[in-house]
């Protein structure tokens, strides 16, 4: 067994730290060399050492050393504290991050909703001027999307209505005496009413009717409480 006097190698370890010197390994050279040339007669002969054969001795138990008496409170900690220093600071930078990357988050997700909510008050003002009658607003969009359906229903209505096309054309048919109340038009006919002074004068109109379009019949006529004759004209296509 090797020995050493605890008070002896605590101090020696303290004058080597005074000088910023904290050795990983406390050996023996002697002993290296003893076991090198190990014979029991010479066991217990001192070993002297010469300079260069104490350096080549410490190179080869600085790479392997044979025994090291740095052990329990006087154990080298220097790297493990340095470790542990790098963990602990290692640690502060992730929470640090972790929380850089949660507030950004937090912030990305307060300016969308922030957005969002901007959105569907832009959305809800807008379908408000398209449809003012409108009271009960549940889903905008929903609702817009039912509305444009609607419309779709209803697209061939409107298609090959010429609405100009007809007022162009009964503004230059004489009609004396004859008043429109009410004009409609769609795909397939249209719909002509008002009133004039007589019956004979409704009959006249409808035959110049005759000459821009197909089936033109006087649908109904009666006296208006004024005494004038009120009537309503239908037609098809034009000729």
């Amino acid at each position: 067994a090797i020995y050493i006097e605890k008070e002896l190698l605590k101090k020696v370890l303290d004058e080597l730290r005074s000088q910023g010197i904290d050795p990983v390994h406390v050996t023996c050279l002697e002993l290296r060399k003893k076991l090198a040339d190990f014979t029991l007669p010479e066991l217990l002969t001192p070993v002297l050492l010469e300079e260069k054969e104490r350096i080549a001795l410490a190179g080869e138990e600085i790479k392997k050393p044979i025994i090291n008496m740095r052990r329990g409170e006087f154990a080298y900690t220097r790297d493990i504290e340095r470790t542990r220093k790098s963990l602990r600071v290692t640690a502060v930078l992730l929470v640090f991050i972790v929380l850089v990357f949660s507030a950004d988050v937090l912030l990305k997700m307060v300016s969308l909703r922030q957005e969002s909510a901007a959105v569907k008050n832009e959305i809800r003002k807008q379908y408000m001027e398209l449809f003012p009658g409108e009271k009960n607003i549940v889903n905008e969009l929903y609702q817009l999307k039912s509305h444009l359906k609607e419309l779709q229903e209803k697209e061939d209505v409107f298609i090959g209505v010429d609405t100009l096309g007809l007022f162009l054309n009964l503004s230059q048919l004489e009609r004396e005496g004859v008043v429109f109340n009410e004009i409609m038009e769609d795909k397939n006919a249209i719909t002509l009413k008002g009133e004039a002074a007589s019956l004979s004068l409704i009959q006249q109109f409808k035959q110049k009717l005759d000459s821009l379009y197909n089936d033109v019949t006087i649908a109904d006529s009666k006296s208006s409480a004024r005494g004038n004759m009120l009537f309503t004209i239908t037609a098809k296509g034009k000729r």
